[in-house]
């Protein structure tokens, strides 16, 4: 339902296309059910580099990028 309600409020506004990612681990039922489509795998991997040390305390696998619109 937030889903749904996040793509009218921004449909709204003058919008033409919204963009979320999930993990790869999850599923997505709930974007496929409001509406969105996904489009293929993006991103992934760390912030970390030799020049500029991070830790990272995000996930750094691939990820999966679900539109509405466009």
């Amino acid at each position: 339902m937030l889903y749904g309600a996040a793509w009218r409020a921004a449909k709204a506004m003058g919008y033409k296309k919204m963009v979320t990612y999930t993990l790869e681990e999850e599923g997505g039922a709930s974007l496929r059910a409001s509406g969105a489509k996904l489009i293929g795998q993006a991103g992934g991997g760390s912030w970390n580099r030799r020049s500029r040390p991070r830790v990272d305390k995000h996930p750094i696998q691939m990820k999966f990028r679900w539109q509405f619109g466009g």
